[in-house]
């Protein structure tokens, strides 16, 4: 499993879902403006809400992106603790039914 070990400076979640779970990140946050801020969200579908917040709220800046559950592999450095795997990966293919 992936997870964040670098530090973060503050965190802000991508509304709605990704509100609370900054909201329970937030006494983890340093406050060193030297470290990168950390943007989460509760659900990765299409990665539209990441690059659409992240692009107007803060252009090219290097920041750590988040989310807790990604329901296909998340691309432009968005890291998930779950995702879901492609139907062949845990199906048997090799079994038809008829």
């Amino acid at each position: 499993m992936d997870f964040e070990k670098r530090p973060f400076c503050d965190v802000e979640g991508i509304p709605r879902g990704g509100v609370p779970l900054a909201d329970a990140l937030k006494k983890y946050a340093t406050g060193d403006i030297s470290d990168r801020l950390l943007v989460v969200d509760d659900v990765y579908t299409t990665g539209t809400s990441f690059k659409e917040y992240c692009e107007v709220k803060y252009g090219a800046s290097l920041i750590y992106k988040w989310c807790v559950f990604a329901r296909k592999p998340p691309t432009d450095g968005i890291n998930a603790l779950f995702t879901m795997p492609e139907i062949n990966d845990y199906v048997d293919t090799s079994k038809r039914f008829i």
